[in-house]
C-alpha cells in the first residue's frame, strides 16, 4: 500500500472504532438503566432522551447495513481502500452521533469524549491527506478547524433543574440537538467533497449561534453550559476568520 492509501485506511478504521466505541458506551447505559428500573418512559425528558437513542440507533444499523456494507468489507481487504465511499461513513456517523447528543442515566463521558476524539483524528487525516484537491490549502485547515469548533458546539440534551424554565429549556435543548448534529453531519460531508464555498454556509454558523446563546442565556441562573459557550464563541471566531480569508482568496483571484 502506498502512504496515501494507508492514511486512507487508517481514516476507515477510525470511523469503525468510533461505532464500537459510541455503541458499547450506550448499549451499556441501556442496560444499567434497565437493570436499576429507571423511569424511561413515565418521565417526559427520560421519555425524549430514551426513543431519540432507540431512533438513533436503528436509523444507523438499517444505513449502515443497507448503505455501507462496501465500507465494512474493506476493513479486511485494504488493498482495496481506493473505492471507499466516506460519504456514507460520515451520515452513519451523524445518525449514531446524536444518540450520544442526549445524556440517559449512567452515560459514561469519558467513553464519549474518546469515541468523538478518534472521529476527530479521522477527520484531520482525510484532510490532510488530500489537501493537495482542496481550492485552497490554508482555507482547507481553518474549515476543517471551524467544522471541528462547530462539532463541540452541539450542547448535549441534560435535564434543567430550573422550575419555571425546565420545560422550556428542555425544548430549545432537544430543537438544538437533532438540528445541529443535521448541520454538522452536513459539513462534514461538505468538507469531505472539497466544497469549502458551502461549508461556510451562514446559515449553519447563525443558527448555531442563536440557538446556543438562548441555551446558555436560559440557563445563567442555574448552571449554564460553560463548555457550549466556550465552544460557541470559539466557532463564531474561527467562522469569521475563515470567511475573511475566503473573500480575501476570492479577490486574490481576480
Amino acid at each position: 500500500m502506498k502512504d496515501k492509501e494507508k492514511f486512507t485506511y487508517i481514516t476507515l478504521l477510525t470511523f469503525f472504532a468510533y461505532f464500537i466505541i459510541l455503541i458499547t458506551e450506550r448499549v451499556m447505559s441501556l442496560v444499567n438503566s434497565f437493570t436499576n428500573k429507571v423511569a424511561m418512559f413515565t418521565n417526559p425528558f427520560n421519555c425524549f432522551v430514551y426513543v431519540t437513542i432507540f431512533i438513533s440507533f436503528a436509523s444507523f444499523l438499517i444505513y449502515l447495513l443497507v448503505k455501507c456494507r462496501h465500507e465494512i468489507s474493506l476493513i479486511f481487504k485494504p488493498t482495496k481502500i481506493s473505492s471507499v465511499n466516506f460519504s456514507h461513513l460520515i451520515i452513519a456517523s451523524g445518525l449514531l452521533l446524536l444518540s450520544g447528543m442526549v445524556h440517559s442515566e449512567f452515560t459514561n463521558s469519558i467513553l464519549q469524549f474518546v469515541s468523538y476524539g478518534i472521529l476527530i483524528v479521522g477527520m484531520i487525516i482525510q484532510v490532510f491527506n488530500n489537501i493537495e484537491n482542496y481550492e485552497n490549502e490554508w482555507l482547507a485547515r481553518l474549515c476543517l478547524i471551524y467544522v471541528i469548533c462547530y462539532s463541540m458546539a452541539i450542547p448535549v440534551a441534560y435535564y434543567s433543574n430550573l422550575k419555571d424554565l425546565h420545560l422550556a429549556i428542555n425544548i430549545i435543548e432537544g430543537i438544538t440537538t437533532y438540528l445541529l448534529v443535521a448541520f454538522f453531519t452536513i459539513m462534514f460531508l461538505l468538507l469531505f467533497n472539497y466544497k469549502l464555498k458551502e461549508v461556510l454556509n451562514p446559515v449553519f454558523a447563525i443558527i448555531m449561534l442563536i440557538l446556543d446563546c438562548l441555551i446558555v442565556f436560559l440557563e445563567w441562573k442555574g448552571s449554564p453550559n460553560i463548555f457550549v459557550m466556550i465552544f460557541m464563541i470559539a466557532t463564531s471566531v474561527v467562522y469569521l476568520v475563515t470567511y475573511i480569508g475566503y473573500k480575501v482568496s476570492l479577490k486574490q483571484k481576480i
